[in-house]
């Protein structure tokens, strides 16, 4: 099912049991759990070096995310977790909560009035979207990012392409044949990670 759909039919399972934790299985595909407890899901958090990822899931998320921390199991995903929080610190935080945000709903505001003073249809996703790429821009690279950047446009489209994998036990052949865009996506995004690397090793 469409990914729309299966977020959809969560909602509704999250719904129907509560905050119950429960599996799910489809032929064809690994079983997979489904978490709503804020609880459990905090401590799978804090404790995901516990977790294997295991095969099913880096073979189907390896082009996008190497060996980052989505990927990373036991001690390497430790350190990469350490070096977030360190990253994550309060002041950093304080940052984006108090200058970056601010400024950037003020300018989000100022957007929605003149749209609304010109009658325009507005598409709220496609706002907050804009929203969240400034402050992921700002806090992870301390540039301004946009929703349409090429960047920006490429991982969204990348990310979406890596979960359908999960939906597809053939991905690994019907992207033969379907996965252009994808591929020309992964070249933007890496050559991206390349420029922001080169950047900060001539700082």
């Amino acid at each position: 099912m469409d990914r729309e759909k299966l977020f959809s039919w969560f909602v509704k399972c999250e719904r129907q049991f509560g905050l119950e934790t429960f599996q799910i299985t489809v032929p064809t595909l690994h079983p997979g759990v489904v978490i709503n407890d804020p609880n459990n899901l905090e401590y799978v958090f804090k404790n995901e070096g516990m977790f294997a990822k295991g095969d099913f899931v880096k073979q189907r998320s390896w082009d996008l995310f190497g060996n980052g921390i989505i990927n990373a199991d036991g001690e390497l995903w430790k350190a990469q977790r350490k070096a977030g929080t360190h990253f994550l610190n309060t002041s950093n935080l304080r940052v984006l909560t108090d200058v970056a945000l601010p400024r950037y709903l003020n300018r989000t505001v100022e957007h929605l009035k003149a749209q609304v003073k010109n009658a325009n249809i507005v598409d709220l996703q496609l706002v907050f979207h804009e929203i969240t790429s400034l402050l992921m821009g700002k806090m992870a690279y301390d540039m301004e990012m946009h929703a349409d950047d090429d960047f920006t446009v490429a991982f969204d489209y990348a990310s979406g392409a890596i979960t359908a994998r999960f939906q597809n036990p053939l991905w690994f052949i019907t992207e033969k044949f379907t996965g252009s865009r994808f591929r020309k996506c992964l070249a933007v995004i890496r050559k991206f990670g390349r420029d922001i690397t080169m950047m900060m090793g001539t700082d």
